[in-house]
């Protein structure tokens, strides 16, 4: 089978606005990769997202064979969107990247109201398209949500998070920080930086609220079993992670000090 690079060069004459965006989108990808030998605090969040997919996939394995097996579609899904995301961002698709993280913050609400009344877990699965799937709409989580942390909708941290998301999401005037749809360095080159810092906190981010709300269901699922399995031991599997995470908020509070000034 021949290379990605000769495939997409047969496009140039026949196929010639395909082949433009998808050879920006490898020239992306490869240039973002080639960092990773020069530059430590990118090297350092590919360690931490590589530790974020292992970890993820050790949640669902151990989920799909135990009385959880039912939760662990929502964490194949999580992982799915971070996959996407981290695709998206090296390959300059940043807004793809925000909208994934808008469903993580979906798929933690859906957890946390699993955590909270485990009863659910039938209920969703049972949901279609009619008034019961409803009951499970982001909105409605965060309503209930809400309720047991005794506080109004709008306060909820995820409440203010999603909301900035949809904003990113919809037809609005302007462009959201990350550009577009489309590949943002096509016009907008001094903003890949910035972009792509705020691609890897968003995804940090996220990674932690989720995991700790997967963490949770899947505490209570095995509150029969006095030890963690160690591959789900977080502390011993998350070190790089950890750091990266560390490293992502200090790049955001830079920047987010230079746009201040």
């Amino acid at each position: 089978m021949a290379d990605f690079a000769t495939l997409l060069g047969d496009l140039s004459s026949t196929h010639p606005a395909l082949h433009d965006f998808l050879r920006q989108a490898h020239v992306n990808r490869t240039t973002s990769l080639a960092l990773r030998k020069l530059d430590k605090d990118f090297s350092l969040y590919l360690d931490g997202l590589e530790e974020l997919l292992h970890y993820l996939h050790s949640i669902e394995l151990h989920l799909s064979n135990s009385k959880g097996q039912e939760v662990s579609a929502v964490i194949s899904r999580i992982r799915g969107d971070f996959e996407a995301a981290i695709e998206a961002t090296l390959g300059g698709y940043y807004s793809i990247a925000i909208d994934r993280m808008r469903d993580v913050i979906e798929a933690q609400l859906l957890l946390m109201d699993f955590e909270a009344e485990p009863s659910r877990i039938q209920s969703w699965l049972k949901a279609s398209g009619d008034s019961s799937a409803k009951d499970f709409r982001p909105v409605k989580l965060r309503v209930r949500e809400a309720g047991r942390r005794g506080m109004r909708v709008k306060e909820l941290p995820e409440s203010e998070d999603y909301s900035a998301h949809s904003r990113c999401l919809h037809v609005n005037p302007g462009l959201p920080p990350v550009g577009g749809p489309g590949l943002l360095n096509q016009d907008s080159p001094d903003l890949i930086p910035i972009a792509f810092a705020l691609c890897m906190w968003e995804m940090f981010h996220h990674a932690t609220g989720v995991l700790g709300a997967a963490v949770g269901i899947l505490g209570h699922l095995l509150e029969a079993e006095e030890d963690v399995p160690e591959e789900l031991d977080y502390t011993r599997k998350l070190v790089r992670f950890s750091d990266a995470w560390r490293q992502s908020r200090r790049e955001q509070a830079v920047l987010g000090s230079a746009g201040r000034d």
